[in-house]
């Protein structure tokens, strides 16, 4: 799916100023809402939140149940959590359509409040309601929610038998995407306990019916996960395979993401092994892949946030633990450009690491001109 596209709030305020104009309260109420949409894309929660406060005042009546999901994550955004379940809370008593959301969104909101037990309360009762509907998309996501709540709670195995049932699911309504969801996240809880047997059968599987979906983006990650499980299981050559082919189907397909996905775990293969200058040339085509990106006006091939920061950091540290200050330092300088508008503290660390890094240089050619000498 193609990310959505900047949006133009000078646009959108002249719609609204026309709307107003013309009296059609229900076009103020959708541009007000689609403004809200714009500021909380862009991180201006508390300026969303009044516009769609605004939106819902005007057409309570008609679709006010989308402007309280808007409403309440926004309010998850401002971590007004309070606020956020009431707006959850309000949009379960009005619309018996919209039960599900309600509950999934509630849940989230005890979830970050503490209140797991009340979250899980809240998925239990989801589930329940996504069952009667026959909404079989709704009950494997509720699943998995509780999966991970199984986790998180060290219960692996019940982990496992409510992905098995979300797989089941998905195999009944013949949704090869969704069962292969379900065997890679069975794949990768099967990993952790270090069963490589089950994890390897799961991912093999997941990746057969995929490839019949022609998911190529899913199939990349999929590659890269059963490199990671060969990885950890020390069976380098296998991992190092895997990684490759995600990079060949990447860079085939041009998904930028799935190319850095690929050459960061090269990278990290390689700098565990000690050969530091090859794990260099992987982070930092994956670093320029990341900096091409950003140039892109097209989004859909703009490198996700993650891997960008795993990558940027892992060159960091891997040119500072060989002694090459100069590319750090340039790294560094770069990096705080672009971050201008970060936080006092996170502008106070970068330069305290750059004044670092310049002691660390002339610290080297201090060194240098003694042994000439």
């Amino acid at each position: 799916m193609k990310p959505d596209t900047p949006p133009d709030i000078g646009t959108l305020d002249q719609a609204l100023a026309a709307a107003r104009a013309s009296a059609d309260k229900r076009a103020e109420a959708a541009c007000l809402r689609r403004l809200g949409d714009a500021h909380r894309s862009l991180h201006n929660f508390q300026v969303a939140a009044q516009y769609f406060d605004e939106a819902f005042t005007i057409a309570r009546h008609e679709s006010d149940t989308q402007i309280l999901f808007r409403l309440g994550i926004t309010y998850l955004g401002l971590q007004e959590k309070s606020k956020a379940l009431q707006s959850f809370d309000e949009m379960f008593s009005i619309s018996a359509s919209e039960v599900h959301q309600s509950l999934v969104m509630m849940a989230e909101v005890s979830d970050r409040m503490g209140d797991k037990t009340q979250a899980s309360h809240h998925l239990e009762r989801a589930l329940a309601v996504a069952e009667v509907l026959g909404e079989y998309q709704h009950q494997i996501t509720c699943l998995g929610r509780l999966a991970r709540k199984d986790i998180d709670d060290g219960k692996h195995h019940e982990a496992i038998q409510k992905h098995n049932r979300a797989r089941l699911l998905a195999q009944e309504h013949d949704d090869k995407a969704k069962e292969a969801d379900s065997l890679a996240e069975i794949a990768n809880i099967y990993k952790s306990l270090g069963n490589q047997p089950e994890a390897l059968s799961n991912y093999d599987q997941a990746l057969e019916l995929i490839r019949q979906t022609q998911d190529r983006t899913d199939e990349i990650l999929l590659l890269n996960d059963k490199g990671s499980v060969h990885e950890k299981f020390g069976e380098r050559e296998h991992a190092e395979a895997q990684y490759e082919l995600a990079l060949a189907m990447a860079r085939q397909y041009n998904n930028r993401t799935g190319e850095c996905d690929s050459l960061y775990n090269l990278g990290m293969l390689q700098k565990k092994q000690g050969n530091l200058e090859l794990a260099i040339k992987y982070f930092e085509d994956g670093h320029r892949l990341i900096g091409e990106g950003k140039r892109l006006d097209d989004w859909e091939h703009r490198v996700k946030t993650p891997i960008a920061f795993f990558l940027y950091t892992a060159l960091l540290k891997t040119y500072e633990s060989t002694g090459n200050y100069v590319a750090a330092l340039h790294l560094m300088e770069q990096n705080l450009a672009e971050n201008r508008a970060s936080s006092p503290k996170r502008l106070q660390e970068l330069e305290e690491h750059i004044a670092r890094l310049n002691q660390n240089i002339a610290e080297q050619a201090s060194k240098s001109n003694q042994d000439v000498k």
